[in-house]
């Protein structure tokens, strides 16, 4: 039962007084109100209105004294007829404008701007609908009113003007702050990733905490503090404007904006790649200078063919590939060097684009007779010498003494050879394999204990080589009554240098090291260096190997491979 001077709103149900036109409780106009057309002088008695409550909060009696007469006069209902004051029903009827339709003015179009834009100055972002309303209506004068329509279609136009006066302070504030971002990021890999990469370190750990740690010098944290305050406002700035359910312009893009950051970007990242490139090429050259003051050749196997991986051996109808002849003269050189590593003054280099002209180096006064007494010497120490220059295409021998060169060519070679094609015939047969018997595989899974040994022979000659080739004072050499232990020693180095050795070889993904220990039956493997000694057995070292099966596969499609190609090879005019 409604009370006595009270009805229900019918748009909230909520109870309002029987003579009011707008809701107090939602807001919502009960009768469209219209605004007087007459102009009327303002009064002392209208200066006295006060300014309207908030939306939400405004009702509208008809016992309003006199000197407070609202601005608004409601329409008389069929269900709600009553007397007006006399002082308004004088000028203008409570039914009708007595000029007709209400029409906004110039300067409410400009007080609506005004309003938008000392908001959006105020706030920091676009002022809702809600917000303006009640700012427009609280700086109006409202000794006349505006229908709701008209309103509404204010605030449209006064958004729009707002807006498109405001482009370049308020669409920032919308967009994510990029700028200050990339900002510090730049002058972390400017300043202080460079600095961290002088520094020498090299785990990637201690890479990037040594950069946090430069970024703490007095001059970062000055530029990165501007930044981060920089940074922090414009976010909120951005923040604010999401959750005031600003629109980010999804529909267009802004493609100056975009361009803008884009080439930003190139240029930044180009000036620190720049940077840090230079540093570390400046670590690589001061690495190498301190390598080479403790007697270490860092660039002793560049370009080698043999560091390459995922090389193609060849096949029965092309032969031995060029990088595959090419890898095998190096071996052989390797292990040419590996052998005279114990004689004072001689050395072994490869020169030529191809690794075809093989160098003995000779730290002393040589002759025509003493170089003749060299290669008999090299021929009693491997009576296939003179075979295996042939067979690998080797296109010159050099003989350098301090005062004398001699150069023995291809045809040399082949008065040196002793049964050419009978070592052709058994290098093959080496490699052969009928059905499922091989001469390299005494069975399906290992390699023949004879050539077991041949290879243990071999790859330690090539490892002394190699160490002899980097770092002098390193000697790799054979152990025990088989040959199968497998000694590596340097008295220069202590016990950690050895053990980074050996953690360098446990380290590496393929395990290709222990997986060939393994394969060739070594028996054990020992490190020695100054007032160090640590010997592995088998049992311990074939934990480290990975992948093992797919190793021994790989080994036996190899062997096919050489076999092929070599059978081609031999079968070529």
């Amino acid at each position: 039962m409604e009370a006595s001077g009270f009805k229900p709103c019918p748009f909230c149900k909520e109870m309002i007084r029987q003579e009011a036109v707008k809701c107090r409780f939602c807001g919502e106009w009960l009768e469209q109100p219209l605004l007087s057309s007459s102009s009327q002088p303002v009064t002392q008695e209208s200066a006295k209105i006060p300014p309207p409550a908030p939306i939400g909060e405004i009702e509208a009696t008809s016992e309003v004294p006199a000197e407070s007469t609202p601005a608004i006069a409601p329409t008389a209902s069929a269900s709600q007829k009553q007397e007006a004051p006399s002082e308004m029903t004088a000028e203008i009827p409570a039914t009708e404008n007595p000029k007709g339709p209400v029409k906004l003015s110039p300067d409410d179009f400009a007080l609506g701007e005004k309003v938008f834009r000392d908001l959006a100055d105020k706030q920091n972002i676009y002022p809702s609908e809600e917000t303006w309303r009640h700012e427009f209506l609280t700086r109006r004068d409202l000794a006349t009113g505006i229908p709701q329509e008209l309103l509404e279609e204010l605030w449209l136009a006064s958004d729009a003007a707002g807006r498109k006066s405001l482009p370049s302070k308020t669409e920032e504030r919308k967009r994510w702050p990029i700028a200050p971002f990339i900002l510090i990021v730049f002058w972390i890999f400017w300043a202080a990733f460079p600095r961290a990469i002088e520094s020498g370190t090299s785990s990637v750990k201690y890479l990037l905490l040594n950069t946090l740690i430069y970024c703490t010098t007095p001059g970062s944290i000055f530029i990165l503090l501007i930044l981060g305050v920089w940074f922090c406002k414009s976010y909120g700035a951005y923040r604010s404007s999401k959750v005031a359910g600003e629109k980010t312009g999804k529909g267009s893009i802004d493609y100056v904006y975009v361009l803008s950051v884009v080439v930003g970007i190139i240029v930044l990242a180009a000036i620190a790649y720049s940077k840090s490139s230079a540093a570390w090429e400046q670590r690589a050259l001061k690495d190498k200078q301190d390598l080479q003051a403790k007697g270490v050749n860092p660039d002793a196997f560049k370009d080698w063919e043999i560091t390459k991986k995922n090389q193609v051996i060849g096949n029965a109808k092309t032969g031995l590939t060029p990088e595959t002849k090419k890898r095998m003269r190096e071996s052989f050189a390797l292990q040419c060097k590996g052998e005279v590593a114990s004689v004072n003054g001689v050395d072994v280099v490869l020169e030529g684009e191809n690794h075809d002209r093989l160098i003995f180096s000779v730290n002393a006064t040589m002759t025509k007779d003493t170089s003749k007494g060299f290669v008999d010497s090299l021929q009693q120490l491997d009576p296939d010498f003179g075979n295996r220059l042939r067979f690998l295409n080797f296109s010159e021998l050099v003989l350098a003494g301090t005062n004398y060169s001699k150069s023995f060519s291809q045809g040399d070679f082949g008065k040196w050879s002793q049964n050419y094609d009978s070592f052709v015939s058994n290098m093959i047969s080496m490699f052969a394999t009928t059905g499922n018997q091989s001469s390299f595989f005494s069975k399906k899974d290992e390699i023949s204990p004879e050539m077991q040994k041949t290879m243990r022979g071999r790859l330690a000659a090539a490892f002394n080589g190699s160490f002899n080739a980097v770092y002098k004072s390193f000697v790799v050499k054979l152990m025990g009554t088989n040959d199968d232990v497998l000694v590596f020693s340097c008295m220069d180095l202590d016990g950690k240098g050895m053990s980074d050795i050996l953690k360098t070889f446990k380290d590496n993904k393929d395990g290709n090291f222990f997986n060939g220990l393994t394969a060739m039956g070594f028996s054990e493997f020992d490190l020695e260096a100054n007032n160090y000694r640590r010997a592995i057995p088998r049992s311990e070292f074939i934990q480290w190997c990975r992948n093992y099966d797919k190793y021994m596969a790989e080994l036996q499609k190899v062997v096919s491979q050489m076999s092929d190609a070599m059978k081609h090879d031999n079968n070529s005019p």
